[in-house]
């Protein structure tokens, strides 16, 4: 902050010399860009953490987000959400960072354990069989 007091007596003082504001009007259009750059970038924050409370208030939302993150199916969705279902999760986005849930389900002998092991190595890439 006193770095700013002290460049803002700086500049008076310069504008005070040079004789007129016509003479400084590259200052003054620099000064307008950087207020201008910093209100924008304050209310990109502004929205940018909005919108997140709002995600992570929703379960279902932050559920769709990852889902859309992923490029998973309609289908793929719906397994997600009905294991998220069988093991009771409050949050279904968990699923997105267990993996034992979808090892679980794909270790099963159902028709969908098939369905289940594509999703989590989508999912989760790095985790081998």
């Amino acid at each position: 902050m006193l770095i700013l007091a002290e460049l803002g007596r700086e500049v008076s003082g310069y504008m005070r010399r040079s004789g007129s504001a016509s003479q400084n009007w590259y200052l003054i259009l620099a000064i307008l860009g950087f207020v201008l750059f910093w209100s924008l970038i304050a209310l990109w924050d502004r929205y940018r953490s909005r919108y997140q409370e709002f995600l992570l208030s929703r379960p279902k939302m932050l559920f769709q987000e990852l889902c859309d993150a992923h490029q998973l199916s309609r289908g793929d969705k719906t397994l997600l959400l009905n294991a998220a279902n069988s093991h009771q999760l409050e949050q279904p986005a968990t699923v997105f960072v267990d993996p034992a849930i979808l090892q679980h389900l794909s270790q099963g002998k159902s028709s969908e354990a098939k369905a289940y092991t594509k999703i989590r190595k989508r999912i989760f890439p790095g985790l081998g069989e």
